[in-house]
C-alpha cells in the first residue's frame, strides 16, 4: 500500500489561490506581466473565480487582445461558460471589442452558444449597435462554412 500523497499546506494552498487571482485580475486589467507570471507559476489558464469567470472572459470583456492571444496560446477554453453561461465571445461582442472577436473566432469560438437568456454573441452585439462585430462573426462563419465545404469536396 502506497503512502498517502501529502496535502498542500495552508500556505501552499493560499499561494495557489493568489496566483489564480493574479491571473484573472491581470487579465481583467490588461497586465501582461501578471498574466505571464501566473501562467509561468503553473496556474491553469482555465481557472475560474467565484462567478465561474476565466481569465479569458476578463481579457475578452475588457478588450485586451494580446492577453487573449497569450491565453489561447496556453490552451484557454474559448468556449468556457461562466455562471450566466456567457462565453468570452459573448463578453467581447457585447462590449464591442472587434479585435478580440476576430481572435476568438480564429480560435474556433462557437458563435451559436447560448447564454442563460438564450442569446448568442451576435444577439448581444446587435442589441448594442456593434454592427462591425456582427460583420466579423458573420464573415468568420462564412469562411468556416466554405472551408468545411472544401474539405467535403476533397474527400
Amino acid at each position: 500500500m502506497e503512502p498517502p500523497l501529502p496535502t498542500p499546506s495552508q500556505e501552499e494552498a493560499s499561494l495557489a489561490v493568489d496566483y489564480v487571482d493574479l491571473l484573472i485580475t491581470g487579465a481583467r486589467y490588461g497586465d501582461e506581466e501578471d498574466v505571464t507570471t501566473a501562467l509561468a507559476a503553473g496556474v491553469n489558464p482555465n481557472s475560474v473565480d467565484g462567478l465561474g469567470r476565466t481569465a479569458l472572459h476578463m481579457a475578452s470583456a475588457n478588450g485586451h487582445t494580446n492577453i487573449v492571444r497569450i491565453l489561447i496560446g496556453r490552451n484557454a477554453d474559448v468556449n468556457a461558460k461562466n455562471e450566466e453561461l456567457n462565453t468570452p465571445l459573448h463578453w467581447a461582442a457585447l462590449n464591442g471589442h472587434k479585435g478580440v472577436v476576430e481572435v476568438l473566432m480564429e480560435a474556433n469560438a462557437n458563435p451559436a452558444a447560448l447564454n442563460r437568456y438564450e442569446r448568442t454573441a451576435v444577439d448581444e452585439a446587435t442589441q448594442r449597435g456593434f454592427q462591425d462585430v456582427v460583420n466579423v462573426i458573420d464573415l468568420a462563419m462564412t469562411l468556416r462554412d466554405s472551408q468545411n465545404l472544401s474539405l467535403e469536396l476533397d474527400e
